[in-house]
This record gives structure tokens, C-alpha cells and sequence, in this order.
């Protein structure tokens, strides 16, 4: 079955208009264990040294320390999430690292994730900052349903 753009349209905007209506309600009846980590951050981009044509100076330790790294260059840290319920976790990040990270932010998980924090060393000198992970648990009906939306709306879009 083929819809119309007209179509879609007003069914994009009754279903806004419906979310709309019942926002206010689900709002104030949706509960939610909040549970925050921060970890500390902290890059130095070098220019580029070589020793027998292999680059130098990445620290791979646990935390979101990526030690030297030459200029124009990615590394991928990764934080585990483990949930016992879908829930909603929320990557922010403060300081002048905060340019260089990348991530997908706000995600639904389930059980175990591994969420992938890239930096991408493209400007010289040290930077550093704050990464606060914040995971949003539902503990009642309307929380779970309120994620079952945002994940089905994540699909669509």
C-alpha cells in the first residue's frame, strides 16, 4: 500500500497533536530511577610521531583518559550499560573536550550495551572536561510505556 505525502502529512500531524494533548498527562504520571556517572576526560593532540612507521602515544587505560594522540586521528572508548528493564541513557559532556567527542545521544537499551564514545583529535593541545552518563530506569507503567513510544518513533524516523 503506497500513502500519499498529503496523506502522511496529516497523519504526522495527528499523531503530534494527539502527543501534544497526552504529554502533560504522561509528564506528570511517569516515574523514573535516575542513576548518573561521571567520568573525568582528557585528550593531548600531538603532532604525529613515528617510530618504525607506527604512531605513538595512545593510552588505552579504563576511563575516558585518551592520553596523546597525534593530530587527526579517532579512538573509540567504550562505556557498559547493563539494565535490568528498557531504559533511556543520556550522554553529556562539558568542557573544551567536549568538540572533539562523539556519541548517539539519548538511546534505548535493554540488558547489556556497549555505548561507543569516539574522539576525534583534530585540533593541537590539551583538552579536557567531563563525560556524564545518565541512565533513566522506569519503575511504573507509564515510564515504560513513555520509552515503548520513543522507541517505536525512533524506528519511523
Amino acid at each position: 500500500m503506497k500513502i500519499k505525502s498529503e496523506n502522511l502529512l496529516a497523519i504526522v500531524v495527528i499523531l503530534v497533536s494527539i502527543g501534544i494533548g497526552l504529554t502533560p498527562l504522561a509528564i506528570q504520571k511517569t516515574s523514573f530511577d535516575t542513576a548518573n556517572v561521571n567520568f573525568n576526560a582528557s585528550v593531548n593532540v600531538v603532532k604525529p610521531v613515528k617510530v618504525n612507521n607506527t604512531h605513538v602515544g595512545v593510552n588505552a587505560d579504563p576511563t575516558m583518559h585518551f592520553g596523546n594522540m597525534p593530530v587527526n586521528t579517532n579512538l573509540t572508548k567504550w562505556v557498559q550499560v547493563s539494565v535490568d528493564r528498557r531504559s533511556e541513557v543520556d550522554i553529556e559532556t562539558t568542557g573544551n573536550i567536549s568538540r572533539l567527542l562523539s556519541y548517539r545521544s539519548p538511546r534505548i537499551i535493554e540488558g547489556n550495551s556497549r555505548i561507543p564514545i569516539r574522539v576525534r583529535s583534530k585540533e593541537l593541545g590539551y583538552h579536557d572536561g567531563k563525560v556524564t552518563v545518565t541512565v533513566l530506569r522506569p519503575n511504573n507503567r507509564w515510564g515504560r510505556m513513555y520509552l515503548d513510544v520513543k522507541t517505536r518513533l525512533s524506528k519511523l524516523f
